[in-house]
């Protein structure tokens, strides 16, 4: 409102809507103030939530990178335990055979062991018929010598 239209209008009713205006010019004042400091304190609140949120970022980046390693070492254990359990079934299966060749071996060593018993049995009898032989051919060559003796002494 201009000062035009105070002129016509009496000094009090004037007087009023200066006052009035001047109140309204005055809270915008204090409106405008509070939302310049509230502003100021947002932009002061921003730059540490940025700082914040650059930390957070980071931070997030190297969980990420370490979740990533962690992954890779898992994938890496989980390849080698398939590694280690297929190693695992071939030994058993190497153990089964090689039990099995002990079994037979040990079958083997038995009857070697009885085929010694006898061939040591049949060694102690071809000792005794040699022992006999022995006796025998050297009676025979005492009898011999003898009948040479008794003709030689007959005549």
């Amino acid at each position: 409102m201009g000062s035009s239209a105070c002129q016509c209008l009496s000094f009090p009713i004037c007087k009023l809507r200066v006052k009035k205006d001047l109140d309204a010019l005055q809270q915008t004042q204090q409106d405008g103030q509070y939302a310049q400091k509230s502003l100021r304190y947002s932009a002061e609140k921003l730059i540490p939530n940025h700082q914040m949120n650059e930390k957070l970022e980071t931070g997030h980046r190297e969980a990420t990178m370490e979740l990533l390693k962690l992954k890779d070492r898992a994938i890496e254990l989980e390849r080698n335990n398939a590694a280690l359990h297929t190693e695992k079934q071939l030994l058993k299966e190497q153990l089964k055979h090689l039990e099995t060749q002990n079994v037979s071996f040990n079958n083997q060593i038995l009857t070697l062991q009885k085929q010694n018993v006898f061939l040591q049995e049949h060694n102690t009898a071809l000792q005794t018929q040699t022992a006999k032989l022995q006796v025998r051919t050297t009676f025979h060559l005492c009898a011999r010598r003898l009948d040479v003796i008794i003709v030689v002494w007959r005549r």
